[in-house]
C-alpha cells in the first residue's frame, strides 16, 4: 500500500510539472499588478461570491475527499491517457487564439468585470452587484442590488473610503435586480479602494454586503490605441493589425474578443505581446485557421473588448492601463481557402504529449 501511495504521489507530482511547465512556456497567464492581484484572483475564479465561504468550502470537503480517492484507485496508466487527451486537445490551438466554444464563459475574458456578492440568511438573500471592478472619479458608480425574502425593510447603499461614508442613497427593497447610482465622486475620491456596501435593515435584524471598487487609471503618457487597419490573410493567421501611440517605452499587451458579425456570437479571444519604443508602434492580433474553422465563422467579425496595458518595469513595478477608445470595431473576414490549412504545431508541448502517451502505456 505504501509503494502504490508514493507512486500514485509521484505521478500527481509529474503530471502537474508537466502542465505547469506547458503553461509557463505559453504564457497563458497575464501578469496582475500586485496591489489588485488578490482581487483579480477571486474575481477570475468565480462569477459569484458569498459571505458564507468557509461554512461552504467545509461542507464541500467530504465530496472533495471522496473525489480524490476515487481518482486514487484509478490505474495509473488510466490516469496519464486521461490527462494525455485533455492536454491534446488543449494544445490544438495557439494560447493567442482561443475558441470560445461555450458562450457564457466570455465573461472571464472581459475586462474590468466585477462579481455578484450575497448573503443569505433567515430565508433573506441580500445580492449586491456593481456594473464594473474599476471606475475613474470622473464615472458614476453603478451597479444593481436585488432583496428576497424581506420587502418591509430599508435598504441603503454607501460607498466607504478609509472607513468614512462618502456617499450614500435609499434604494427600494424588490426581489428583481434594482439598478442605482452614485455621481461622479470627483475629488472626494482620495485612495485606491473604496468599498461599496449594502446594508438592509429591518426592525429585528441587519443584512450586510459588501465589494470592493478600485480607482481605474487610464495613463495618456503610457499608450494609446489609435487605429486599427483593415485585416489580411498571412498563411494560417487573420492578421489584425493594431496601431498605437506610444509616450512610455516598454512592454506592452493586448486583449480582445472576436465575435461574429451576424449575430454577435463570441469566437475567439485574442492576446498579443511585444516591446514598443515612443512614437508610433504597432502589434499584431492573430487569429488562427484552426480556431476559426472550430468556431464555423469566415466573418465579418467584431473585434471588442479591448484592452491595452503597459507590463511592469522598473521602478515601480506596476501594470499600467493604456487608453483605448474604440468600444467596437468591424474586422473584415476572408473565405477559409485563402488560409494555408494547417494544424498549429508546439513542439514543446507535443513533446510532453509524448511523454504522456508513453506513460499512458506502461
Amino acid at each position: 500500500m505504501f509503494a502504490r501511495n508514493a507512486a500514485v504521489a509521484l505521478t500527481l507530482i509529474t503530471i502537474g510539472l508537466v502542465f505547469t511547465l506547458w503553461l509557463k512556456s505559453r504564457n497563458e497567464t497575464p501578469a496582475i499588478p500586485l496591489s489588485s492581484a488578490s482581487m483579480s484572483t477571486a474575481v477570475d475564479d468565480s462569477n459569484e461570491h458569498t459571505n458564507t465561504a468557509l461554512p461552504l468550502l467545509t461542507q464541500s470537503l467530504p465530496s472533495q475527499r471522496a473525489k480524490t480517492e476515487t481518482t486514487l484507485e484509478e490505474p495509473l496508466a488510466e490516469q496519464y491517457d486521461d490527462v494525455a487527451i485533455q492536454f491534446a486537445e488543449a494544445i490544438q490551438y495557439p494560447s493567442e487564439s482561443l475558441p470560445i466554444f461555450d458562450p457564457t464563459t466570455v465573461q472571464k475574458y472581459i475586462p474590468n468585470q466585477s462579481a455578484p456578492i450575497r448573503f443569505e440568511e433567515n430565508d433573506v438573500l441580500l445580492s449586491l452587484r456593481s456594473d464594473h471592478l474599476r471606475f475613474s472619479p470622473s464615472q458614476a458608480i453603478t451597479g444593481s442590488v436585488s432583496v428576497k425574502g424581506e420587502a418591509n425593510a430599508e435598504l441603503r447603499l454607501t460607498l466607504i473610503q478609509a472607513g468614512q461614508i462618502i456617499a450614500d442613497i435609499i434604494a427600494t427593497p424588490s426581489e428583481h435586480e434594482q439598478p442605482f447610482q452614485f455621481p461622479p465622486l470627483g475629488q472626494r475620491w482620495q485612495n485606491d479602494e473604496l468599498q461599496l456596501v449594502a446594508t438592509l435593515t429591518s426592525s429585528a435584524n441587519e443584512w450586510v454586503v459588501s465589494t470592493p471598487i478600485l480607482r481605474e487609471y487610464f495613463d495618456a503618457d503610457s499608450a494609446q490605441l489609435t487605429s486599427i487597419e483593415p485585416s489580411r490573410v498571412d498563411g494560417a493567421w487573420l492578421i489584425i493589425p493594431v496601431n498605437l501611440r506610444v509616450e512610455s517605452p516598454g512592454f506592452y499587451r493586448i486583449e480582445a474578443n472576436l465575435y461574429a458579425a451576424s449575430d454577435n456570437r463570441p469566437l475567439l479571444h485574442l492576446t498579443t505581446e511585444g516591446e514598443l519604443t515612443g512614437g508610433s508602434g504597432q502589434l499584431l492580433l492573430r487569429a488562427h485557421i484552426r480556431a476559426l474553422k472550430a468556431m464555423q465563422d469566415e466573418g465579418d467579425y467584431l473585434l471588442k473588448h479591448i484592452a491595452l496595458e503597459q507590463m511592469p518595469s522598473p521602478p515601480d513595478f506596476e501594470t499600467t492601463q493604456g487608453l483605448v477608445s474604440l468600444p467596437s470595431i468591424t474586422i473584415q473576414g476572408h473565405p477559409f481557402n485563402d488560409y494555408t490549412d494547417e494544424p498549429f504545431l508546439d513542439a514543446e508541448a507535443l513533446a510532453r504529449l509524448e511523454f504522456l502517451q508513453s506513460m499512458s502505456k506502461q
